[in-house]
């Protein structure tokens, strides 16, 4: 079914972290670590087995554990999991995580609740004409984008503007074309961030400079929606 909302505001970045909680280094068993050149652009990739997942929580000041931890994967505690299946949100595959190493002295007498790395499954693409005027080159094996040297268009903040005819309708996500590295879900995750009282995860929109969600209002989504409209018009035309 068709949505009236623009296809800037459908999806949202979603991060980890709360102050007081631990930041997750995550590692895995390197014989499990598939590595090979892509056949396109003769780029290292690497692949590691998901089901070795460990993870230091780094940080002595850390005093809790909290429902998302800070790091570069999007790790949730067993309880947001029990939530998600509950409520029958899709796009993700959930492998849990083992500690291996906990710096803060306080945690280390709190036993940590289950925590579960998400991957994401869902995708979507993008508009190249809004991300790079398709100056770019984006590789078309691996899917990863590289500014065209001495162009108009390098690495940063870039303007996604889904294209709706690719979303596969998942609640979590990734963009799929060109491959970038957001972690994006849909707003009925984050009415159930809400609804759940998840403390402190960081929910942000996807324009240039994002906006965050303000988790504790009714009206976050018009909220948003008002600064969007006032900073970008230009990716609101028509509505």
């Amino acid at each position: 079914m068709k949505s009236n909302v623009n296809p800037v505001l459908q999806f949202w970045n979603i991060k980890g972290g709360e102050v007081g909680g631990p930041c997750a280094t995550v590692g895995f068993e390197s014989s499990s670590t598939q590595v090979w050149h892509c056949e396109g652009c003769e780029r290292i990739m690497e692949k590691s087995d998901l089901s070795t997942v460990t993870v230091h929580a780094e940080g002595k000041g850390a005093k809790c554990w909290p429902n998302f931890l800070f790091g570069f994967k999007l790790i949730v505690s067993g309880q947001v999991l029990e939530d998600l299946n509950a409520n029958k949100i899709t796009g993700y595959v959930p492998h849990k995580v083992v500690f291996h190493k906990i710096d803060s002295p306080k945690l280390q007498k709190i036993s940590p609740p289950d925590y579960y790395l998400l991957e994401l499954t869902g995708y979507v693409d993008i508009d190249r004409q809004f991300f790079d005027e398709g100056e770019g080159f984006i590789c078309p094996v691996c899917h990863i984008w590289t500014p065209k040297s001495g162009g108009k268009y390098g690495y940063g903040s870039r303007t996604l503007v889904p294209l709706m005819e690719s979303w596969d309708g998942s609640d979590f996500l990734h963009i799929r074309n060109p491959s970038i590295g957001y972690y994006l879900c849909t707003r009925q995750v984050v009415e159930l961030a809400r609804a759940r009282n998840w403390f402190k995860p960081t929910i942000e929109s996807i324009t240039p400079r994002p906006f965050q969600v303000n988790l504790e209002s009714e009206h976050w989504f018009a909220e948003i929606e008002g600064k969007v409209r006032e900073e970008y018009p230009q990716l609101l035309v028509g509505q």
